[in-house]
């Protein structure tokens, strides 16, 4: 990205695609309303990490600036 253009932003990511689902957008908003009531089940997230990076999150270019552990252990 060019140097006269840098941004600052936060961003918080609850799911990623295994799939390129969005290339089909009618058949995932067919998927999403079939299944609106449907229980996908929980995570447990134990830390939150804050990481500076690449718009693409390139392993390469990710550096985990801090770990909030969220548990007593």
């Amino acid at each position: 990205m060019d140097a006269r253009f840098k941004t600052h932003t936060a961003h918080m990511t609850c799911l990623r695609f295994q799939n390129p689902v969005l290339n089909r957008p009618t058949e995932f908003l067919r998927f999403l309303k079939r299944n609106k009531d449907l229980d996908f089940g929980t995570s447990e997230i134990t830390d939150l990490e804050f990481v500076a990076n690449d718009w693409y999150m390139s392993d390469e270019n990710v550096e985990v600036l801090f770990r909030f552990p969220l548990t007593n252990d």
